[in-house]
């Protein structure tokens, strides 16, 4: 009977291990009850301590992803990415495969074509590119090689489809007139904190996308689904884009080497206490 207690309980440990549930999620990554309103479901596996693995898929039962978190609740703002995550086309093929480390990313990052052809290949250490980003064509021809130190480009080659070299740009850039340093230091002028949203100690993040014309202005913005819902920390957004973004003139927006006609970024809002 001692033998068939303890292969019970061991029985229990190793399902336990294991479990797995099905949860659904909103447009926002929540978790919610109602199957009819949801945009995704998840399959989450809890593997072992700060293991836990999750399969995302549409409604249509494509899979989407597969990441692992050391933790993953109902908030998505607490969820941990700690592991491997690899994200998919619809045909089956990884569009992305990388690693994070406590919520950093950490370690070989790589993007590639639906083909399963290589596109894209760096490494991230807490948090940043170190060391050499190498891009591809699809044809396999290198297309760009840079190097990286702490986060910051610090140049390299481009080369076009016959190997010949060409002017050399960024391949990571907002835009924004002068660079990401210039901005953080525009937004820490220009950027207001309400008065009353200071009093109530109201606190978060809007998320902004902008859209810009061939010139290089505004055209359009948005600010997105996931911002902190609060009206006046949306109002200072809004009053922040219209007054001090929209009179400057940026440059093309370019992400994984590839020139973009928008771009988003995080407006912070933290409470701090005045001694």
């Amino acid at each position: 009977m001692r033998n068939i207690g303890i292969f019970g309980m061991l029985c229990f440990f190793v399902l336990s291990a294991f479990s797995q549930d099905t949860i659904y999620l909103d447009k926002q990554k929540r978790w919610i009850d109602d199957k009819d309103k949801a945009h995704q479901y998840c399959i989450r596996k809890e593997l072992g301590k700060n293991n836990i693995e999750v399969a995302f898929y549409n409604m249509g039962d494509t899979l989407l992803r597969i990441q692992h978190y050391a933790a993953f609740t109902k908030e998505p703002k607490e969820r941990i990415l700690h592991g491997e995550s690899i994200l998919y086309y619809a045909n089956g093929q990884p569009s992305e495969i990388y690693h994070d480390w406590n919520g950093k990313r950490h370690g070989k990052y790589q993007r590639f074509y639906e083909n399963g052809q290589l596109k894209y290949e760096c490494l991230f250490i807490k948090g940043r590119r170190e060391r050499n980003v190498n891009m591809y064509y699809p044809n396999g021809k290198l297309w760009r090689i840079e190097q990286f130190s702490k986060g910051r480009s610090m140049g390299g080659h481009i080369f076009d489809e016959s190997g010949k070299e060409v002017e050399f740009y960024p391949s990571e850039r907002n835009g924004f007139p002068g660079g990401s340093v210039a901005m953080i230091k525009f937004l820490a002028k220009h950027l207001r904190y309400p008065k009353k949203a200071a009093q109530e100690k109201v606190q978060g993040t809007v998320i902004i996308e902008l859209k810009f014309d061939e010139e290089g202005h505004i055209e359009s913005y948005e600010i997105l689904p996931q911002s902190v819902k609060h009206y006046l920390l949306r109002q200072e957004a809004v009053r922040l884009i219209e007054e001090d973004l929209m009179p400057l003139k940026w440059e093309r927006p370019v992400h994984f080497g590839e020139f973009r006609n928008s771009v988003k970024f995080p407006l912070v809002f933290r409470y701090r206490k005045i001694s």
